[in-house]
């Protein structure tokens, strides 16, 4: 589970709900993943 933001908090609800941002915190999650399994803490 990753959160990324509060949707009672008036800033954080402003930037999830725009899909740039979406698109841009879907990447970097998208490349943490790939760098864990990347890594040698993961058994492969």
């Amino acid at each position: 589970m990753v959160e990324c933001g509060y949707i009672t908090n008036d800033k954080d609800l402003a930037f999830i709900t725009d899909p740039v941002n979406q698109e841009i915190v879907a990447k970097k999650i998208l490349e943490g993943i790939v760098a864990y399994s990347n890594s040698s803490d993961f058994e492969k």
